[in-house]
């Protein structure tokens, strides 16, 4: 619903097994965006942002361990790569290239 309100409306191939066989079906990729979508990518954003996964996003996520929340975070390595550019860490005067 609300990624047809937001124009997500391509037509996507669709794979699926039932019975053992593979099927094949066309549907509006709006159709596949569930809540569990806007989770997923909200804590991705957060932590691209800089927010501590282990310390907060895991707390208001329900994840119980931090294994558990790594596999279900889908974080690439650019917007890994993004967030450690603006952390202090990595911005701190005493760090010297060499």
């Amino acid at each position: 619903m609300f990624g047809a309100l937001a124009g997500i409306t391509t037509i996507i191939n669709k794979e699926e097994v039932r019975g053992g066989l593979k099927v094949l079906s066309k549907v509006p990729k709006n159709e596949l965006i569930k809540t569990h979508t806007a989770e997923n990518r909200c804590t991705g954003i957060a932590i691209s942002g800089g927010i501590n996964a282990k310390n907060d996003i895991m707390k208001i996520s329900g994840h119980k361990s931090e294994r558990e929340f790594l596999t279900y975070i889908k974080v690439t390595k650019e917007e890994t790569a993004q967030a450690l550019t603006t952390h202090p860490y990595f911005n701190s005067s005493k760090l010297k290239v060499v």
